[in-house]
This record gives structure tokens, C-alpha cells and sequence, in this order.
């Protein structure tokens, strides 16, 4: 359930203040996003303002969620907004990032946004160091042997849910920022591109379009046949096991369709 400003612990809204160094004037809330209770847009007496997320401490998920972001603005300040600040008080988590602005990208085939896309996952790769982020293997054990995620272990910076509202094509139309790192892992270097594919899919491309725009990106040729296909078989088993088998067809289909693809 979404809590408005007005509704925060008046501790909480007075320690946000602080740290902005004025009165908030106005407080535009935010839609987008399902991992915060609280999510908006301040402006302050003085003209400033600043993206601000807040969780109850006691949403163990939401709040494992946003530790996370705050890690990976630290790690990927290339593709991903700055984390300002973060503080606890009263029982809430709260963190605050640069403001970035735009419109979310076409994934359509023939969009312009698709190679500012590839460019994104280009500039964002990073290696982090072990214990900087949870293991993306780990979030798969339910569907997978550890001998299966062997393959989807990694040093690598991973987003893990980039989807188009998750990514904003800057006003100039030249760059595409990443947002929303609350699923952000450490993994392989290709996941996120993977995951990207398969969007495209959603979007009207075919599963061999799909693919040669993965091969764009240049760590996608560090993605393995065999990784490639525990990605695929832990997504698909995760899926079924989510919404039954009649249900997942459809996202299983895209899946085994760009597996399938990627051999061709």
C-alpha cells in the first residue's frame, strides 16, 4: 500500500528535510515501482529536488530491496541515478537519488532506442567484489541444483529486471538510464542482456531478432551454451512453479524460442 508524504512519520519527514536542507513544498508522487511503500519526487523552498524511496523496516523484502539499490547506485554510477543519501529512523528506510528524467524506451523492431539500449548494458558492465551484492545464482536454488547455477554465478554488476519502464531515454535522445536496481545481483556479465531479449520478444521481435540484437552488446559473447540454458530452464521451471503450466506457456515459449535461437 502507497503512503503519501503527508502520511510519513513527521520524525522521518523532518530528518528528509534536513538532509535537503529546506521545507519540502511539494511532494509528486510516483506510480512507477512496487518494491517502496513510499515513492516520490521532492521540491524544496529553494528550488532543489530529489528522488526519494521509502520502506518500513519491518517489510523485510522491501527493505532487503532497497539496501540493494543503494549498493548498486555506489557501484553502477554510469546507467544509474547517484545515490545521494540513506538513513534510518522511526522504522522506516529511506533513500534519495538524483532526479533523471525521460521517457521510457520503444522496444518495438526498428525502434532507435534499441542500440541506446545495448549501449546501456554496454556502459554499465562493471565487476564488483564478492559479498557487494547477493549471488543472482542463489535467488534460483528453488528451481535449480547448485551444479545447474554454477553458470549463472559471476563478478559482474547485474540489474536483474530491466524491462522498459525500468530504463528512461534522456531528453536528448542520446542515452538511456537504468533505474529501479532493487533486484541488482551480482552474476554474469550476459544475464542482463538475456533478460533483455526476451522483453524484446514481448515487444514484436522474433527469437533470431532478439538475438542478433544481443550480439550487439559485447559481453553477451561470454554467455556460455551451457549457462544459457540453465538461465532458461531455472526461468522456465520459476515460472510454471509461479502461475501453473497452462499460464506459463506462453513466456516459457519465448524463452526456449531464444535458447533455441542462440544456436542457430
Amino acid at each position: 500500500m502507497r503512503v503519501m508524504w503527508e502520511e510519513l512519520p513527521t520524525p522521518v519527514r523532518s530528518a528528509v528535510e534536513r538532509r535537503l536542507g529546506g521545507r519540502v513544498t511539494i511532494a509528486e508522487a510516483i506510480e512507477d515501482g512496487l518494491t517502496a511503500a513510499f515513492i516520490a519526487r521532492l521540491h524544496t523552498v529553494g528550488g532543489g529536488e530529489v528522488f526519494v524511496k521509502g520502506v518500513p523496516i519491518t517489510d523485510g523484502d522491501g527493505h532487503a530491496a532497497q539496501l540493494r539499490e543503494v549498493a548498486a547506485g555506489a557501484l553502477a554510477p554510469a546507467v544509474a541515478p547517484k545515490t545521494l543519501w540513506h538513513f534510518e529512523t522511526c522504522g522506516w528506510h529511506v533513500l534519495a537519488s538524483t532526479v533523471v528524467t525521460g521517457r521510457y524506451p520503444s522496444l518495438a523492431p526498428g525502434s532507435p532506442d534499441l542500440p541506446l539500449m545495448a549501449d546501456a548494458l554496454t556502459i554499465g558492465r562493471c565487476r564488483i567484489p564478492a559479498g557487494a551484492l547477493p549471488c543472482y545464482a542463489q535467488r534460483w536454488e528453488r528451481w535449480g541444483s547448485r551444479k545447474k547455477l554454477v553458470p549463472l554465478r559471476g563478478g559482474w554488476l547485474v540489474h536483474g529486471d530491466v524491462h522498459r519502464h525500468n530504463a528512461l531515454v534522456d531528453s536528448a535522445g542520446r542515452r538511456v538510464w537504468l533505474v529501479d536496481w532493487a533486484a541488482a545481483a551480482r552474476g554474469p556479465a550476459w544475464l542482463d542482456i538475456a533478460d533483455t531479449g526476451i522483453r524484446l520478444m514481448e515487444e514484436g521481435h522474433d527469437a533470431a531478432t532478439a538475438v542478433r540484437w544481443a550480439r550487439t552488446v559485447p559481453a553477451w559473447r561470454t554467455a556460455t551454451a551451457e549457462a544459457l540454458s540453465a538461465w532458461c530452464e531455472v526461468r522456465c521451471r520459476s515460472w510454471t512453479a509461479r502461475i501453473g503450466a497452462r499460464d506459463s506457456e506462453p513466456s516459457n515459449a519465448r524463452l526456449r524460442a531464444f535458447l533455441a535461437a542462440t544456436v542457430a
